[in-house]
């Protein structure tokens, strides 16, 4: 298991967390999180979700079979992420769940463009699951691996 270290900027604030949620499911908790001493946490979600947050998006998801708001895979983006630029910045972290998202190869492609950290929550990888092997959930997991 990796472990990961992220030193805080001033040690007198608490750790700053942005915790993007993915528009394409809302089973997703943060309650980890939330129970940390000295943490701060921001949530992100999307405008059509049912979700309790802090900053609501717009998003867009492709049609598919199923719950809609069960697959985490599915192909679903945040349409307005500059809306937020200030807030990536001001974080210490940037947390998103599911490595084959779109929302985490979105998320992490802006955090490291401004040098702030971000992390993808995996609870379950089912790495040999099928549509992993299909583009574009292959370069999603491949992108967000490292």
């Amino acid at each position: 298991m990796a472990q990961c270290s992220i030193s805080h900027r001033n040690e007198d604030i608490a750790l700053k967390i942005l915790f993007v949620f993915p528009p394409a499911k809302a089973s997703n908790e943060i309650d980890t999180f939330r129970r940390m001493d000295d943490v701060t946490i921001t949530t992100v979600g999307a405008e059509s979700s049912r979700r309790d947050v802090d900053i609501l998006l717009r998003s867009f998801r492709l049609p598919y079979v199923g719950a809609y708001d069960r697959w985490a895979a599915a192909l679903a983006w945040y349409l307005s992420l500059d809306s937020i630029i200030d807030e990536i910045r001001a974080s210490d972290v940037v947390v998103t769940y599911e490595i084959g998202t779109v929302t985490t190869t979105q998320i992490g492609a802006i955090a490291s463009r401004l040098g702030v950290p971000s992390i993808a929550v995996a609870a379950q990888t089912i790495i040999d699951y099928p549509i992993y092997r299909l583009p574009p959930w292959r370069q999603y997991v491949k992108r967000n691996s490292h």
